[in-house]
């Protein structure tokens, strides 16, 4: 028998002159603490500038975050705690579980699969410039395998400019991105 499908409603807000297509996803099984009021916004890369399609690899990434959310929760708890123990040394943002008086999910991203190939990544760094190992090629590839991958960017009370992004793999963390 198929796993049941998790309740949720996506309601597309923005869909033209934009290479991402933003929309706001609702469901009870949203984590009460990470987001407001069981909604966050999502965005889904697009084919082109004039056509939205929300392919397989969308799709499931959208249902696996959905499905994930104590993992995910106890994850970024992980994450932002070993964050904060270098940029908030004066612990102006919670630890543990009470980050999230502090913190919220603003938005989700779920671009297409994406899975470029290892000489394509070479190629593209190689024009910019970007000097490039095998451990950069394994983290920013998705490969035949990967199941569902999204970033979540997080909004806070952060004592700086940066924003905070953790980017999953199948659920599991490939990069904690401070951003700006």
């Amino acid at each position: 028998m198929p796993t049941p499908l998790p309740p949720f409603q996506i309601t597309f807000v923005q869909l033209s002159g934009r290479a991402l297509s933003v929309a706001e996803l609702t469901s009870p099984v949203l984590d009460e603490a990470m987001h407001e009021e069981g909604r966050v916004r999502v965005g889904f890369g697009r084919v082109s500038m004039n056509q939205l399609m929300i392919d397989e690899f969308q799709m499931n990434s959208l249902l696996a975050y959905l499905a994930n959310q104590a993992k995910l929760r106890e994850t970024l708890e992980k994450q932002l705690d070993a964050h904060h123990e270098t940029w908030d040394a004066q612990k102006r943002i919670g630890r543990g579980p009470a980050v999230w008086n502090d913190v919220k999910v603003s938005h989700v991203g779920f671009d297409p699969r994406a899975a470029s190939s290892s000489e394509s990544l070479k190629k593209a760094w190689d024009v910019i410039g970007v000097e490039y190992t095998e451990a950069m090629l394994e983290k920013y590839q998705n490969c035949p395998d990967t199941h569902s991958r999204f970033l979540v960017a997080l909004e806070g009370n952060w004592f700086d400019a940066h924003g905070r992004m953790v980017d999953f793999r199948d659920c599991e963390v490939v990069e904690f991105i401070l951003d700006g």
